[in-house]
């Protein structure tokens, strides 16, 4: 997976007028857990656990965290979208 922090200018480049902070999803390769899960290039994470994402370092260092139960925030075309995995 493929990620980069959302910034103004990246928001221009990626056509996100109304885009929000977060970290948005550059690129996915086929045999990526995301694919499966149904994230897509150019959703923005939000929050994974309850933990908001504000970069693409605390989004690595949250990913690396066990838990029995992941829970990812996104916001794809306006819309913000829940993901659960167990």
């Amino acid at each position: 997976v493929a990620v980069a922090n959302l910034s103004p200018a990246l928001a221009i480049e990626m056509d996100m007028e109304d885009a929000a902070t977060g970290v948005v999803v550059m690129g996915l390769q086929p045999a990526d857990m995301l694919v499966d899960l149904g994230l897509m290039r150019g959703d923005i994470l939000l929050q994974v656990n309850k933990t908001k994402i504000a970069s693409a370092s605390q989004l690595a260092e949250t990913m690396a965290t066990k838990v029995k139960l992941w829970q990812i925030a996104y916001l794809r075309a306006g819309n913000v979208l829940t993901i659960t995995v167990r």
